[in-house]
């Protein structure tokens, strides 16, 4: 294959005509045209890789912007989820509280009520024990006389 400068350092012999010896023309341009045809026919190929590794970037470029939807779509699906999770547990909290503060003043108000009643019945006893006391009081007295 010949180079740049090969090909700038070429001289051709005269002919008898006053142009160039046409043989050696020709032995130039035959190894030179076979070398044009190689890297013409290379670049090509290289020119439709190119096209093809172009395409495929172009195709990995989508599949990123759909990949990062996907999961952007991904994180808002979660965030969304663990905020009606945060809210149904808020919900059911105040629902238990709720539910609990009439059963919690139903029960203080029993355990008023069952106060008093053991309270009546403490008065109860002590005013029988004092109704007990004299009558024994009345009879040891009965029994003195």
């Amino acid at each position: 294959m010949f180079t740049p400068q090969q090909i700038d350092q070429v001289s051709f012999g005269r002919s008898t005509f006053g142009g160039y010896d046409m043989q050696q023309v020709d032995a130039f341009l035959e190894p030179l045209t076979e070398d044009y045809v190689t890297l013409y026919k290379e670049n090509a190929l290289l020119k439709s890789k190119m096209r093809v590794l172009v395409g495929k970037l172009e195709e990995y470029r989508k599949n990123e912007v759909s990949m990062k939807d996907a999961v952007i779509n991904a994180q808002k699906t979660c965030d969304k989820m663990v905020a009606e999770a945060q809210a149904k547990c808020a919900q059911m909290l105040n629902s238990a509280s709720a539910a609990a503060v009439p059963a919690a003043q139903n029960s203080d108000a029993l355990v008023a009520a069952e106060n008093a009643r053991v309270q009546e019945a403490r008065k109860a006893a002590a005013a029988k024990i004092s109704e007990l006391q004299e009558q024994l009081r009345t009879c040891i007295q009965a029994l003195d006389r």
